[in-house]
């Protein structure tokens, strides 16, 4: 398996979308992205990344659908219902907006918070936690544990569990 990344961007040309040959054809997707980088150099100038782009299997079927059904052709991946570039904002209002329908405190939620979801949820299926930092970007599994990390009533549950240890 390989490892999995989200990147937010405008498409740089049309997606080449086609099947390859053989016995048992896979569907493959392959477009470019220009990422705009959070950083802005001495001069003032924000850097672009131009990263190509290989969808295999479904995640080629879903950009594929995907990319047809909004006639995206060029520009954002990713718009809004006025087809402004989707940004971190959205994001944010969206899950406020989410919040409130839940019935949860808004100021008690925040987006990182779901990358210790998606860690918490990783982490008991796959088992891998070199692969969930590789995932998650970072250059350090001791900055993955802290997302991955379980409490002293946690650890006695799985000591139960295993019957090794005998308690009166």
């Amino acid at each position: 398996m390989l490892n999995n990344c989200s990147i937010m961007g405008r498409l740089t040309r049309d997606p080449e979308i086609r099947q390859t040959k053989g016995g048992d054809p896979l569907l493959v997707a392959k477009f470019g992205l220009a990422v705009e980088r959070d950083y802005t150099t001495e001069q003032g100038e924000k850097i672009t990344d131009f990263i190509e782009i290989v969808a295999w299997r479904k995640k080629a079927e879903f950009a594929e659908k995907y990319l047809k059904k909004q006639k995206i052709t060029d520009g954002s991946v990713f718009v809004t219902r006025t087809g402004e570039p989707f940004d971190r904002s959205n994001i944010w209002r969206d899950m406020k907006a989410l919040c409130e329908s839940a019935g949860v405190e808004p100021d008690k939620v925040f987006s990182h918070d779901l990358r210790h979801l998606f860690a918490r949820t990783y982490d008991p299926l796959e088992k891998d936690l070199s692969r969930l930092a590789d995932t998650l970007g970072h250059s350090h599994i001791s900055t993955t544990r802290i997302y991955t990390a379980e409490s002293g009533p946690a650890h006695a549950r799985q000591l139960e569990r295993l019957e090794l240890i005998l308690t009166t």
